[in-house]
C-alpha cells in the first residue's frame, strides 16, 4: 500500500504541478505567448515529445516488470529535472535544449509512473480487496495532484523556477526509492497475456419457446 499509493501520490504531485508550471518553462524557451493560439502551439510541442512514452510503456510492459519500468521512469525524470534545474539560466538561452529536456520529463513520466501507477495496484492486491485498495491508491494520487497544483506556482514565484525543478528531481528520487523498497516485483509475460492459464467462457443463449412454456 505504501509502495503503490505513495508512488501514485508522489507522481501526481509532479505531473499535475508541472501541467500548471509548464507555461513558465515554455515562456523561458519561446518567450511569453501573446495569444491563446501561440500558447497552444507551444504546449503541443511538449505533448508531441511526451506522447511516444505511452507507446514505449506498452511495448516494455510485456518484457519488463511494471516495478522496473516505474523505477526507470522516476530515475530518468530525476536526472532531467535536476539537469534543467542546475542549468536553467543557461538553458533559457538555448531553446531547443530546454524544450527537449523538459519534454523528456513528460516522455519518461508517460513511459513510467503515469502508466504503471494504474497497473501496479491491480497486480499487487488480491481480488478480495483489490477494488477498495485500488480506490485508496487513486485517492492518494488525487491528493498529490491537489498539493502539486497549489504549491508549484507559489514556490516558483517565491524561490524561482530552478529551485522548483530541483525539488521535482528530489521528489522523483524519492519515488524511485519507494518503488524499489515497497513495490513487489511482478512480471507480465507476453505468453500470459496471449495464453492465460485460466480462461473465462461466457455463454449467452437466448431462451427458446420451450423455456417459455416450462415457466408458464
Amino acid at each position: 500500500m505504501i509502495g503503490t499509493g505513495g508512488c501514485w501520490f508522489l507522481f501526481d504531485v509532479l505531473f499535475y504541478g508541472n501541467v500548471l508550471f509548464q507555461p513558465i518553462v515554455l515562456s523561458a524557451a519561446f518567450g511569453q505567448a501573446e495569444t491563446v493560439q501561440r500558447g497552444a502551439i507551444d504546449s503541443a510541442v511538449v505533448s508531441l515529445l511526451a506522447l511516444p512514452g505511452y507507446f514505449a510503456s506498452v511495448i516494455a510492459m510485456g518484457h519488463q516488470s511494471p516495478r522496473f519500468i516505474q523505477s526507470q521512469g522516476f530515475l530518468m525524470m530525476a536526472i532531467l529535472y535536476g539537469s534543467i534545474g542546475v542549468f536553467f539560466q543557461h538553458l533559457s538561452r538555448h531553446k531547443f535544449a530546454l524544450v527537449l529536456l523538459y519534454g523528456g520529463t513528460f516522455f519518461f513520466s508517460n513511459y513510467g509512473p503515469n502508466a504503471t501507477t494504474y497497473v501496479l495496484p491491480s497486480l499487487t492486491f488480491s481480488s478480495s480487496c483489490r477494488s477498495t485498495l485500488n480506490g485508496i491508491c487513486a485517492a492518494c494520487g488525487k491528493a498529490g495532484a491537489l498539493i502539486g497544483s497549489m504549491v508549484f506556482i507559489f514556490a516558483a514565484s517565491k524561490f524561482g523556477e530552478d529551485v522548483v525543478l530541483l525539488a521535482c528531481a528530489v521528489v522523483s528520487l524519492i519515488g524511485m526509492i519507494v518503488t524499489i523498497c515497497c513495490v513487489s516485483e511482478t512480471v507480465i509475460h507476453d505468453e500470459q497475456i496471449k495464453k492465460p492459464e485460466v480462461r473465462m467462457r461466457v455463454v449467452i443463449s437466448e431462451p427458446s419457446l420451450l423455456d417459455y412454456f416450462e415457466t408458464a
